[in-house]
């Protein structure tokens, strides 16, 4: 064993002291042992210290915030504590299948690239009594223009294992940033470093039972216009690519109601990009108001893809 934990897992958790056993267990069952596990509490009023210290495993540590700040400033905080080489994420509404660590540890180990800094893997979707398996398309090496065209979409943050030394300055999350974070901690690890992908399922994530940040379309609609602000450089090299992103966003602050923005973001994207026929037929439909607009767009049956 070596003298301190190889890798920190962090996992932050706010008012969900009620499906956070799940998740510690998936880390305590880990066929890897020598691990530290962070757990951030973000501002609960449930209670969720109290059960963390139910735990007499002296790996596991409870971190506090007085207020609620968000996932990507808990994340941070575990990553400011951490002492391991490597860092891991888990949602406290998910879990991790048992061979989770040794098996990207173990790609790690046998890599053959010199600059690897994230390691990823496929995962499976559960909601009640249904599972399904991701089958996402493997990219690996340099990924920084497939992660950014939204072609290696394998960013969900408890598949990530992350080398420290290999990406600071990059190992924090953008704290401005509601949505999105996942694809914007990946994008900035792999400008400068690559990555490998593990292609079987090692993560079970949860969906249907609790109101994610993402189901509020304002906020998904600002974080979109913060991460092409953030990324217009190599987006702007791309015109088709960001014109994309600019129809993406004005579908967005449209589900929001802000018509305004939304009629923004459609102009942009028809100038960036103006032999893009759907943004016409979005320009239609946004003409006509949300009641015909709708109506229109159903009989188009235009169908735009979603960020995950």
């Amino acid at each position: 064993m070596l003298s301190g934990p190889l890798v920190t897992v962090i996992i932050p958790t706010y008012n969900r002291s009620a499906l956070l056993p799940r998740a510690i267990k998936s880390v305590v069952m880990q066929s890897y042992q020598n691990w530290e596990l962070l757990i951030v509490d973000d501002g609960s009023s449930d209670n969720t210290a109290q059960l963390v210290a139910s735990y007499k495993d002296e790996r596991i540590k409870y971190l506090h915030h007085v207020i609620n700040r968000g996932a990507g400033a808990a994340r941070n905080t575990g990553i400011s504590s951490a002492r391991g080489e490597y860092l891991t994420f888990l949602d406290s509404d998910d879990e991790w299948l048992p061979r989770k660590l040794e098996i990207q540890l173990g790609v790690f180990s046998n890599s053959q690239m010199l600059n690897l800094g994230i390691v990823s893997c496929q995962f499976i979707i559960s909601e009640g009594e249904l599972e399904i398996t991701s089958s996402k398309r493997v990219f690996k090496g340099d990924v920084f223009n497939d992660v950014l065209a939204r072609k290696a979409r394998l960013n969900e943050t408890p598949t990530l294992m992350v080398r420290r030394r290999v990406v600071q300055p990059d190992v924090m999350f953008d704290e401005a940033l509601s949505n999105y974070q996942d694809m914007d901690y990946v994008l900035r690890i792999v400008r400068h470093s690559q990555m490998d992908v593990v292609d079987e399922p090692l993560v079970r994530v949860h969906v249907g039972n609790w109101k994610r940040i993402s189901d509020d379309q304002l906020q998904r609609a600002k974080a979109l216009e913060y991460l092409i602000d953030k990324y217009y450089e190599a987006l702007n090299k791309k015109k088709r690519l960001l014109g994309w992103y600019y129809l993406e966003l004005h579908d967005r602050f449209a589900r929001a109601g802000d018509r305004r923005a939304a009629g923004r973001a459609l102009i942009r994207s028809i100038f960036t990009d103006p032999i893009r026929w759907r943004a016409y037929a979005f320009g239609l439909g946004w003409l006509l108001g949300p009641k015909w607009g709708k109506r229109v767009m159903g009989k188009l049956k235009l169908k735009l893809e979603r960020f995950a």
